[in-house]
């Protein structure tokens, strides 16, 4: 996923979510961003040069290990809970 004009992969709402081996870069916001789910597994992805955050996973339980996150404008690895998490 390269080159978008907003995010490169936009997942929300109930339900397990697995995301392996992708190249996720030059998008126009986040590289991956993830609302509001129960179950998440992030794991071996090259995420770089996106103008806004490289992962950003909001009010979300799981896994982010193992992914190259670099020259992302925001953070690499953007957190946050709502309603006082989970």
């Amino acid at each position: 996923m390269t080159e978008n004009t907003g995010t490169g992969i936009f997942c929300k709402g109930q339900g397990d979510i697995v995301v392996e081996y992708g190249r996720l870069e030059k998008n126009h916001g986040s590289g991956i961003k993830i609302m509001d789910c129960s179950n998440i597994s992030i794991l071996s992805n090259d995420i770089s040069e996106n103008l806004l955050h490289g992962c950003e996973i909001i009010n979300c339980d799981g896994l982010v290990m193992m992914n190259n996150l670099y020259k992302n404008k925001g953070n690499g690895l953007f957190l946050e809970t709502i309603n006082g998490g989970r």
